[in-house]
């Protein structure tokens, strides 16, 4: 199951943005944006 910030991530990120650009996007820390991609990245491949 995702939680909020990984469906805030997929419902937000355009083709090309970086993890700044997203953070500065969804108001939140870069490093909050970080861990959240990766979760939603390790999640959608397996």
């Amino acid at each position: 199951m995702l939680r909020r910030i990984e469906l805030e991530v997929l419902a937000t990120v355009d083709r090309g943005d970086t993890i700044s650009e997203l953070a500065t996007k969804l108001n939140h820390s870069e490093s909050y944006l970080s861990r959240a991609v990766s979760d939603v990245d390790l999640k959608i491949r397996f």
